[in-house]
């Protein structure tokens, strides 16, 4: 029987044979009241039409026709049903409307639209497709084979596993809706998302997403599991990570998003190739690096949660002016900056992890960072510091590009810096270097002060160029074997000697020995130096500036080695002189020699025998200039008494002699002279048997040679 009419009888209808057909592909044929169906009912409009009445019975119950008809009744049938066109529709966005649970075939589409919670455990088969709408929450429990895919439209859509949205080949549409994946399900379907957007909630499972998600919405996941995705997803809205974890890969070389994430959860990356995310992350969420691949960050962002590197490398840029990244670091992979500007990170980064600059910019660290893997500078800069009381690392350093220390305060770092870079210090504080550092790269300290060593330790290689303060404290003997300049000072501190062997010229500050020993075996620049108490100065090189050496300070000499002085030379009353002598030998150039003025303050010159020493007269000191003041000896080689030395000078007053009689009387030669003339000349003559041409060293009585005498031949006229 088909109707076609307005049915408007109240009373129930029962069908206990044949079929009972409302409509015929047209717009009429309805019913009201409910229908007791033992045999077959079928809807055929090609308009909507609801009904609202209650269908019970074991027949069945065909949609056909283009329209939708929307059940508002709770039908309790047991019989199958079978959506051949249009949709099918169970309720009406309110609280009733729905099928017994029995099987499904749908080769149209059947909507859900309730305002309250329902679970349907019948099967659903056919062609067709399933759309939830509605604010309630719709569990799909049966086992489902549809294959024209799912659509979410409001409220929720639960499913324990994969299957229950059909057939793989069904993609799922997330249209203003909200999919809560119930269990543990990996799925290869495809996803689209509308402009209405989508949620995906995890609960607290893991769940995979290996299709493809597109479409122009945006994708939030709630629920504090885990979504990983691997598929080269295309959706354009941007992502929202609500609560728990957003995964983009397996472990494998797939697995991706575009556009913008806001991450209030955890945002892992974990794949084995190179992969670059150039959308922003906001919100307080954690980043993570999770796999052996590289992930390339290139967005501006701004998220506020930790950044943690469980393997692999995360890498800040890609030689542009933009990736970034915020929050503290927890690092057990590798860190990489890869800038082409200057750009500053002012979090900490721990851990076992290494980090790396190599990006042509500058990379400023201002976080007191404890991460202990190795730090590589390969392009560009790394400073540490931008001025203030902040910014430190506590690993060694491989630097072949550019290192800048930049502090206000007073630090150290006791690590080793090597490679080919330049170091430069910068900022107002004082760091120190304990570190056994071997780069050959120029040191410049630009501003503060650079200290190499805390007593026992500490170096540095390379030129220095030094335009404000260098100290060099080592309680062991160190040789600078490389060039100093620069306008800063130098300060000698520790209890060892530092030996400058290089050519130094180019240094004009002022130097300051204020503890152990500066060895000069180079060459110094025009800058003053001082000696102080318990210092010394020594060496076989040339010092450019004036040099004053202190009460309580000591000068070295040792014969056979030359230290010129540039300029004037004072030794002031309370200091000392040391010297080593061997053999006499008239031929040994002098000790010290003086291009200005030297002046004495009764220094007590202490003498050390190098072996063979005995009577003669020991160069000591040349002076271009004047030489004022005296002498006197002090401790003496053993059977050398005070009586034996004396100091004197050349004719010419240029020329300062240690000489010592022990016991025997000095012959000075006089050339042609053989009678007294109040002075020494020297020079040629003849000596022959019986000659007087022998005398004192004040050019008194001549004497013919004395056997028992020490012959000296004086260059220069002695006085």
């Amino acid at each position: 029987m088909i109707l076609t009419g307005a049915d408007t009888a109240t009373g129930s209808t029962s069908i206990t044979a044949g079929v009972l057909q409302i409509g015929n592909g047209g717009t009429t044929g309805s019913i009201i009241g409910n229908i007791v169906n033992s045999a077959s009912l079928v809807f055929n409009r090609s308009n909507d039409l609801t009904y609202a009445g209650v269908i019970s019975g074991g027949g069945t119950l065909t949609k056909s026709g283009a329209g939708t008809l929307t059940l508002t009744g709770d039908s309790i049938y047991t019989g199958a049903t079978t959506i051949s066109a249009g949709t099918l529709q169970v309720g009406s966005g309110g609280t009733t409307g729905w099928l017994a649970s029995n099987a499904v075939t749908n080769n149209g589409t059947l909507s859900f639209n309730r305002s309250d919670n329902k679970t349907y455990a019948g099967n659903i088969s056919g062609s067709g497709s399933v759309v939830k709408s509605g604010a309630g929450t719709l569990i799909l429990s049966g086992t489902n084979t549809f294959a024209g895919g799912t659509t979410i439209s409001g409220g929720t859509l639960q499913v324990a596993s994969d299957d229950k949205l059909g057939a793989s080949s069904g993609a799922v549409t997330l249209d203003g809706g909200t999919l809560n994946l119930a269990g543990t399900i990996t799925s290869a379907r495809a996803y689209h998302i509308t402009s209405r957007n989508g949620t995906i909630d995890t609960g607290t499972n893991t769940d995979t997403l290996n299709g493809v998600i597109d479409g122009a919405g945006a994708l939030t996941k709630v629920g504090g599991g885990t979504l990983v995705l691997t598929g080269a997803n295309t959706y354009g809205g941007g992502t929202t990570i609500s609560a728990g974890t957003l995964q983009l890969g397996s472990g494998g070389a797939a697995g991706s998003i575009t556009g913008n994430v806001v991450n209030n959860g955890t945002l892992v990356f974990n794949r084995n190739d190179a992969s670059t995310f150039s959308g922003v992350v906001s919100g307080t969420g954690i980043l993570r690096q999770g796999g052996t691949g590289r992930t390339i960050l290139t967005g501006a962002n701004t998220y506020t949660g930790d950044t943690v590197i469980e393997s692999g490398t995360l890498q800040v840029g890609a030689d542009s002016a933009s990736g970034a990244i915020s929050g503290n670091v927890r690092n057990s992979g590798s860190l990489e900056f890869k800038r082409s500007d200057s750009y500053s990170y002012a979090g900490t980064i721990t851990g076992t992890g290494s980090l790396k600059q190599t990006g042509a910019g500058t990379l400023i660290l201002t976080g007191n960072n404890s991460y202990t893997g190795l730090t590589t500078i390969d392009s560009g800069t790394l400073q540490i510091g931008a001025g203030g009381a902040s910014g430190s690392i506590n690993s060694d350093i491989v630097n072949n590009a550019a290192l800048v220390m930049n502090r206000s305060d007073d630090v150290s770092y006791d690590k080793k810096i090597s490679g080919s870079g330049t170091f430069e210090k910068r900022g107002a504080g004082k760091l120190t270097v304990t570190g056994d550092n071997d780069y050959t790269g120029l040191t410049t300290i630009s501003e503060g002060t650079l200290q190499i060593g805390n007593g026992t330790k500490g170096s540095i290689n390379g030129n220095i160029l030094n335009n404000s303060n260098l100290i060099v404290d080592r309680d062991h003997d160190i040789d600078f074997t490389n060039v100093l300049s620069g306008t800063g000072t130098l300060e000698k501190q520790g209890t060892g000697n530092l030996t400058l062997s290089g050519d130094n010229s180019g240094f004009t500050g002022a130097t300051t020995v204020s503890a152990g020993g500066l060895m000069v075996d180079g060459t110094l620049g025009s800058g003053a130096v001082t000696v102080a108490s318990g210092a010394s100065l020594g060496g076989a090189g040339t010092i450019g500036g004036n040099t004053t050496i202190n009460s309580g300070g000591t000068l070295v000499g040792t014969q056979g080695s030359t230290l010129n002085f540039g300029s004037d030379l004072t030794l002031a009353s309370g200091s000392v002189l040391n010297v080593s002598y061997g053999a006499f030998d008239a031929n040994a150039g002098t000790l010290f020699n003086v291009n200005g003025n030297l002046n004495f303050n009764a220094n007590v010159v202490n003498v050390a025998d190098l072996g063979g020493f005995g009577p003669g007269q020991y160069n000591l000191f040349h002076a271009d200039g004047t030489i004022t003041g005296a002498l006197t000896p002090g401790t003496l080689p053993s059977g050398v008494n005070p009586g034996d030395v004396t100091f004197n000078r050349d004719q010419n007053g240029h020329d300062y002699y240690f000489t010592n009689t022990q016991g025997m009387q000095l012959g000075y030669w006089d050339g042609t002279v053989t009678s007294a003339s109040g002075s020494l000349t020297g020079g040629d003559g003849i000596w022959e048997a019986g000659a007087t041409n022998w005398t004192a060293e004040n050019g008194g009585l001549h004497n013919i040679w004395n056997a028992a005498q020490f012959a000296i031949f004086p260059a220069n006229p002695v006085r």
